[in-house]
Protein backbone atom coordinates (compact mmCIF):
# COMPACT_ATOMS: atom_id res chain seq x y z
CA UNK A 1 0.00 0.00 0.00
CA UNK A 2 1.49 3.53 -1.02
CA UNK A 3 0.51 6.69 -0.95
CA UNK A 4 2.34 10.08 -0.90
CA UNK A 5 1.08 11.93 1.66
CA UNK A 6 0.25 11.30 5.73
CA UNK A 7 -2.84 10.49 6.46
CA UNK A 8 -3.46 9.46 2.79
CA UNK A 9 -5.53 5.88 4.38
CA UNK A 10 -2.37 3.39 4.11
CA UNK A 11 -3.42 1.86 7.43
CA UNK A 12 -7.52 1.60 7.02
CA UNK A 13 -6.96 0.39 3.39
CA UNK A 14 -4.44 -2.40 4.58
CA UNK A 15 -6.89 -3.18 7.57
CA UNK A 16 -9.84 -3.30 4.82
CA UNK A 17 -7.59 -5.29 2.84
CA UNK A 18 -6.94 -8.08 5.93
CA UNK A 19 -10.89 -7.67 6.42
CA UNK A 20 -12.12 -8.81 2.73
CA UNK A 21 -9.27 -11.29 2.83
CA UNK A 22 -10.17 -12.81 5.80
CA UNK A 23 -13.77 -14.07 4.31
CA UNK A 24 -11.57 -16.26 1.35
CA UNK A 25 -8.53 -17.11 3.40
CA UNK A 26 -7.28 -18.07 6.70
CA UNK A 27 -5.35 -15.09 7.67
CA UNK A 28 -5.19 -14.22 11.44
CA UNK A 29 -3.97 -13.66 13.32
CA UNK A 30 -1.61 -11.07 11.55
CA UNK A 31 1.43 -9.63 13.10
CA UNK A 32 1.87 -5.66 12.05
CA UNK A 33 5.69 -4.50 12.53
CA UNK A 34 5.47 -0.39 13.10
CA UNK A 35 7.44 2.11 14.50
CA UNK A 36 6.45 2.37 18.05
CA UNK A 37 4.13 5.54 18.17
CA UNK A 38 2.39 3.85 14.71
CA UNK A 39 2.08 -0.06 16.27
CA UNK A 40 1.30 1.76 20.19
CA UNK A 41 -1.85 4.64 18.64
CA UNK A 42 -2.20 4.45 14.98
CA UNK A 43 -3.43 0.76 14.16
CA UNK A 44 -5.56 0.03 17.31
CA UNK A 45 -7.23 3.72 16.24
CA UNK A 46 -7.95 3.25 13.05
CA UNK A 47 -10.14 -0.19 13.89
CA UNK A 48 -12.14 1.57 16.07
CA UNK A 49 -12.36 4.98 13.34
CA UNK A 50 -14.36 2.74 10.82
CA UNK A 51 -17.63 0.81 11.92
CA UNK A 52 -16.21 -2.10 9.09
CA UNK A 53 -13.42 -2.63 11.23
CA UNK A 54 -15.47 -3.24 14.25
CA UNK A 55 -15.29 -6.91 14.70
CA UNK A 56 -11.19 -6.46 14.72
CA UNK A 57 -9.65 -7.15 17.53
CA UNK A 58 -6.39 -5.36 17.97
CA UNK A 59 -3.54 -6.11 21.10
CA UNK A 60 -0.67 -3.71 21.10
CA UNK A 61 2.78 -6.10 21.84
CA UNK A 62 5.02 -2.98 23.36
CA UNK A 63 6.41 -1.81 26.89
CA UNK A 64 8.16 -3.98 29.51
CA UNK A 65 8.64 -7.55 28.73
CA UNK A 66 5.65 -8.28 31.23
CA UNK A 67 3.18 -5.94 29.62
CA UNK A 68 4.52 -7.68 26.30
CA UNK A 69 3.87 -10.96 27.34
CA UNK A 70 0.48 -10.28 28.31
CA UNK A 71 -0.09 -8.66 24.94
CA UNK A 72 0.99 -11.92 23.04
CA UNK A 73 -1.24 -13.88 25.47
CA UNK A 74 -4.21 -11.93 24.61
CA UNK A 75 -6.56 -13.27 21.97
CA UNK A 76 -6.83 -11.55 18.89
CA UNK A 77 -6.64 -10.85 14.95
CA UNK A 78 -4.13 -8.24 15.06
CA UNK A 79 -1.17 -7.80 17.09
CA UNK A 80 0.96 -4.75 16.60
CA UNK A 81 4.60 -4.34 17.58
CA UNK A 82 7.48 -2.28 17.15
CA UNK A 83 10.24 -2.99 15.38
CA UNK A 84 12.63 -2.80 18.07
CA UNK A 85 10.89 -5.49 19.89
CA UNK A 86 10.97 -8.26 17.32
CA UNK A 87 14.35 -9.79 18.60
CA UNK A 88 11.90 -10.30 22.02
CA UNK A 89 8.72 -11.89 20.19
CA UNK A 90 10.80 -14.17 18.12
CA UNK A 91 12.70 -15.25 21.09
CA UNK A 92 9.13 -16.01 23.07
CA UNK A 93 8.14 -18.18 20.27
CA UNK A 94 9.25 -21.98 19.98
CA UNK A 95 10.60 -23.06 16.94
CA UNK A 96 8.14 -24.05 14.36
CA UNK A 97 5.09 -22.98 16.07
CA UNK A 98 5.23 -19.01 14.71
CA UNK A 99 1.57 -17.98 15.25
CA UNK A 100 1.39 -15.35 12.43
CA UNK A 101 0.29 -16.64 9.12
CA UNK A 102 0.50 -12.70 7.58
CA UNK A 103 2.67 -10.58 8.98
CA UNK A 104 2.61 -6.24 7.61
CA UNK A 105 5.88 -4.23 7.73
CA UNK A 106 4.49 -0.75 8.16
CA UNK A 107 7.54 1.55 6.94
CA UNK A 108 9.34 -1.18 5.60
CA UNK A 109 12.30 0.30 5.42
CA UNK A 110 12.76 -0.30 9.21
CA UNK A 111 13.71 -3.95 7.37
CA UNK A 112 15.97 -2.62 4.72
CA UNK A 113 19.26 -5.22 5.64
CA UNK A 114 16.32 -8.05 5.32
CA UNK A 115 18.11 -9.71 2.25
CA UNK A 116 21.50 -9.26 3.08
CA UNK A 117 23.43 -11.73 4.15
CA UNK A 118 24.34 -10.08 6.81
CA UNK A 119 21.22 -8.11 7.41
CA UNK A 120 20.75 -6.43 11.22
CA UNK A 121 19.22 -8.05 14.13
CA UNK A 122 15.48 -7.34 13.20
CA UNK A 123 15.53 -8.78 9.55
CA UNK A 124 17.56 -11.74 10.81
CA UNK A 125 14.67 -12.79 13.51
CA UNK A 126 12.00 -12.22 10.59
CA UNK A 127 13.97 -14.00 8.47
CA UNK A 128 13.84 -17.06 10.78
CA UNK A 129 10.41 -17.24 10.46
CA UNK A 130 9.23 -15.34 7.09
CA UNK A 131 10.41 -18.03 4.71
CA UNK A 132 8.88 -21.10 6.01
CA UNK A 133 5.97 -20.00 8.54
CA UNK A 134 4.34 -16.37 6.96
CA UNK A 135 1.74 -17.51 4.27
CA UNK A 136 1.14 -13.72 3.77
CA UNK A 137 3.72 -10.68 3.66
CA UNK A 138 2.56 -7.38 2.77
CA UNK A 139 4.12 -3.73 3.22
CA UNK A 140 3.14 -0.38 4.08
CA UNK A 141 5.87 2.34 2.79
CA UNK A 142 6.44 5.65 4.19
CA UNK A 143 5.30 8.81 2.23
CA UNK A 144 7.43 9.61 -1.18
CA UNK A 145 9.49 12.28 -0.10
CA UNK A 146 9.00 15.46 -1.95
CA UNK A 147 11.81 17.28 -3.54
CA UNK A 148 11.86 20.96 -3.72
CA UNK A 149 13.62 22.43 -6.99
CA UNK A 150 16.51 23.13 -4.70
CA UNK A 151 16.62 19.70 -3.30
CA UNK A 152 16.01 17.53 -6.28
CA UNK A 153 18.83 14.90 -7.04
CA UNK A 154 20.56 15.52 -10.09
CA UNK A 155 20.34 13.62 -13.40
Amino acid sequence: VCSSDLGGGKTVSTLTALDRLSVVEDIYPVLVLAPLRVARSTWPEEVTKWAHLGGLRVSVITGTPKQRQRAFDTPADVYTTNYDNLGWLCSQVPEGEWPFKTVVADEFTRLKSFRLRQGGSRAAALGKVAHTAVSRFMVKTPPLRRWTAEQKPGP
